[in-house]
């Protein structure tokens, strides 16, 4: 399944790279104006963390955006780049409190584990510790929120809890995706974030709950079958012929093929 998982996450950002890249063109833009309004607006670290904060809030209401096109994308739609500011609108509740609950994690950290790493001994140990795991165990859960918004839409209570609930039940893959995740986003950086960029990995996620539905499907229906023998090949099978064969000819000159 993880094999297959980077498979269809490379193909189906490789069919839709121009699309991404224009995706990431709005990415880029809020990073951008991030890096560079404290500087305009002085200096000062009470200003840099606000500007901070408030792009994550920016950014996080942008992928909620990003994230509709990508789950179309990795249904094997081609949707219109025209519909993004909609998608935005439609997620904009959803995503403005999860950019929301980012932004004041990442604020609590800037003050807590300075508090706690100048007290030091054992409690100051020991709170660093809890927090290093509950932040760890947040944001590799929080990959969830978008595919779950997106394909599984509730409320935010419902979406958070599924967060979880798919995290401790695919512990192992969702720590691969979060690899995977900073992999691209490493390589990108070859490319200034343009290419294959944060879109894509926004992509891959949806890829990867459209592939974890297969199980949660196939245990609905079969409810005694073992949970760790889940007979992916057989799952697989329609995904693998909508990704279809690929060559390196055939993705470079497609209508030579």
């Amino acid at each position: 399944m993880t094999g297959f998982f980077i498979k269809k996450a490379f193909f189906d950002g490789w069919d839709n790279l121009l699309s991404l890249i224009v995706l990431n063109l709005g990415l880029i833009i809020i990073i951008a104006a991030a890096a560079y309004l404290p500087m305009l607006l002085g200096e000062g670290w009470q200003v840099t963390m606000l500007v901070s904060l408030l792009a994550v809030i920016l950014l996080t209401l942008y992928n909620g955006g990003v994230a509709y096109l990508a789950g179309e994308m990795a249904a094997y739609k081609r949707p219109d780049l025209r519909g993004l500011f909609k998608a935005i609108a439609r997620a904009l509740p959803k995503s403005f409190f999860f950019g929301l609950i980012n932004a004041v994690h990442i604020f609590l950290l800037t003050i807590i584990v300075p508090f706690y790493y100048q007290l030091g001994g054992v409690v100051g140990l020991v709170a660093l510790s809890l927090i290093f795991w509950i932040s760890i165990a947040w944001w590799l859960a929080g990959q969830w929120f978008f595919p779950l918004l997106v394909q599984l839409p509730g409320d935010m209570k419902t979406i958070l809890k599924k967060c979880f609930i798919l995290f401790f039940d695919n512990t192992g893959f969702t720590i691969f995706m979060a690899f995977h995740a900073l992999f691209t986003m490493l390589f990108s950086c070859l490319t200034a974030l343009l290419m294959p960029g944060l879109s894509s990995v926004l992509l891959a996620r949806q890829g990867a709950l459209r592939i974890l539905m297969k199980k949660y499907d196939y245990l609905e229906e079969e409810p005694e079958a073992n949970r760790r023998k889940i007979p992916w090949d057989a799952l697989l099978v329609e995904e693998r012929e909508l990704v279809g064969h690929r060559s390196l000819k055939g993705m470079i000159f497609p209508w030579k093929e």
